[in-house]
């Protein structure tokens, strides 16, 4: 395995990638946006072309070993030995349980619909609006299907956890901020633009939607007490100070 814009991968994801389009090698890609090149020997506006091909490809790269079951650092995700790789309804999955889900089809009022469609129909405001009774029927599906999800891979809720521990109890949240980088903000500006919608890979949304629940269920009824951090992971100590 080598590292390439950033991530740890093999030769069969690199193959996978597509090309930057700029006409620049890799390496001079990663040069140029991480500094490595003296910036007075580079344009800014040079610079900032790289960062944003640095950042495409390291989106694509991230997303691709996933779908191998590795993270960003070449480490396989592994929950109760099983190897994830897949997102049903936005929890990480083994392969099988994704095919399980994915072949199913799911009645929604008086539609027989595929797993991709309900969850269109579940996070859709205009179907909310719209048609509220399909919307209603789709969410059920979903809150049913993630309720079994965590009971077989062992999930909890975190919040529940959190608000059922006793005084001076602790709890670390690890996360891996190559893959939960945007703030409640940027969120909400990405997913007001169709375009910009586009553009983001589903998976960084959803980890950074996670992180983001996480930190503020949590503090409902915990304090933060230690941050530490090295590379892209970091770690958070919360503590009940009170009953």
């Amino acid at each position: 395995m080598r590292r390439l814009y950033g991530v740890m991968v093999d030769e069969d994801v690199v193959k996978k990638l597509p090309g930057n389009g700029s006409g620049y090698t890799a390496e001079e890609i990663e040069a140029m946006a991480t500094r490595v090149i003296p910036t007075y020997r580079v344009k800014q506006d040079m610079i900032d072309y790289a960062k944003k091909i640095y950042n495409k490809q390291h989106n694509r790269l991230v997303e691709l070993n996933f779908e191998k079951g590795l993270d960003p650092d070449g480490n396989e995700i592994r929950v109760q030995g099983r190897l994830i790789c897949r997102k049903v309804f936005g929890i990480s999955v083994d392969k099988e349980t994704f095919d399980q889900y994915q072949q199913k089809r799911y009645q929604v009022c008086d539609k027989n619909l595929p797993m991709n469609i309900v969850e269109i129909y579940a996070n859709s405001k205009e179907v909310e609006t719209e048609l509220p009774e399909m919307s209603k029927a789709a969410k059920k599906i979903i809150n049913e299907a993630t309720k079994e999800i965590n009971t077989k891979f062992g999930y909890k809720n975190i919040s529940e956890e959190g608000k059922n521990m006793k005084k001076n109890q602790s709890i670390l949240v690890i996360m891996l901020n190559s893959v939960a980088f945007y703030p409640s903000n940027a969120m909400m500006n990405i997913a007001s633009d169709d375009a910009l919608y586009k553009q983001t890979p589903l998976l960084f949304l959803v980890f950074s939607h996670i992180k983001s629940q996480v930190f503020f269920n949590l503090s409902e009824s915990l304090t933060r007490i230690d941050f530490k951090s090295r590379g892209d992971w970091a770690a958070i100590k919360f503590t009940k100070l009170n009953n």
